[in-house]
């Protein structure tokens, strides 16, 4: 069965823990799974751990977070030989984005009746403070519908005049790269807000790019096949995955609402192999 490489857990901005989504995989099928949280690592070891017992391929990944100009370009690394070699760069941004947190729920407390212990319970778990944690706990307060409702959009998107975002600075996408490399992973371009633009891609490809996240819920069908194409044309590795985030979404993205075939899974491995023989 082919497999979902997109999913986050709890750790960092999904409302479902580790186990339930390796149970979920299990129910749908799915025997290949790798858990990308933002900027943290933690759930991997436990990941393979839970995997093993419920018969669930589970391939380490993280999704770092990366600006280029004032565009995200975040990366996904795939099963890295040394990942502690990341863990300074994941600290870093998590700090960051920690700071930003605080400083986004500062900002809806002060316009909104939002009790501070709502918003500490949906946060429970997490790394740090997410614009989807404040959108739950806005939601449990009765302020809000649900995700994606005319308030999400009025205080979560950047084309908001009324925004509370708060904007981080994350390192740019060869640094990232780089570091990726040096503990022996593989970097995948994440598709982004606005998609995976090509001028994006060809910006990242002389800085070691290996792939990209063709496979995606909010692709569309001329979208995805576009980026396969150019992927062909250049050598790149493949993925796919559903971005998993629990009740965290706007639309509905169950695991493996995307998914990346055997085939492209056993290049991801084998371009992971050669990458530590070199």
């Amino acid at each position: 069965m082919p497999g979902d490489l997109h999913c986050h857990t709890r750790l960092s901005d999904s409302s479902v823990g580790l186990e339930e989504i390796i149970e979920m995989a299990q129910q749908r099928g799915i025997d290949t799974i790798a858990i990308t949280d933002h900027d943290c690592q933690t759930a991997n070891v436990r990941a393979l751990n839970i995997g093993r017992r419920k018969g669930i391929t589970v391939i380490p990944g993280v999704q770092i977070s990366a600006t280029l100009g004032d565009r995200r370009a975040d990366i996904l690394c795939y099963n890295a030989k040394n990942p502690d070699r990341l863990e300074g760069l994941c600290h870093k941004n998590t700090q960051n984005r920690k700071k930003a947190g605080v400083l986004m729920a500062n900002k809806v407390a002060k316009r909104l009746l939002i009790s501070n212990e709502v918003l500490k319970r949906c946060c429970q778990g997490a790394i740090s403070i997410d614009k989807r944690h404040v959108m739950h706990a806005l939601i449990e307060c009765g302020l809000a519908a649900s995700f994606g409702d005319e308030l999400w959009r009025t205080l979560f998107t950047p084309m908001s005049a009324e925004n509370v975002l708060v904007r981080v600075r994350y390192p740019e996408p060869a640094e990232v790269i780089t570091a990726i490399h040096d503990a022996q992973g593989v970097a995948i371009l994440a598709r982004s807000a606005t998609g995976n633009d090509m001028d994006i891609l060809e910006e990242l490809i002389p800085m070691g790019l290996d792939g990209v996240e063709v496979w995606h819920p909010e692709n569309s069908a001329e979208e995805s096949i576009e980026l396969e194409k150019f992927a062909r044309q250049r050598g790149l590795l493949m993925t796919g995955g559903s971005n998993f985030h629990g009740m965290y979404t706007a639309s509905p993205h169950a695991i493996g609402a995307a998914l990346t075939s055997d085939e492209h899974i056993m290049e991801l491995l084998q371009r992971t192999q050669v990458a530590r023989t070199a």
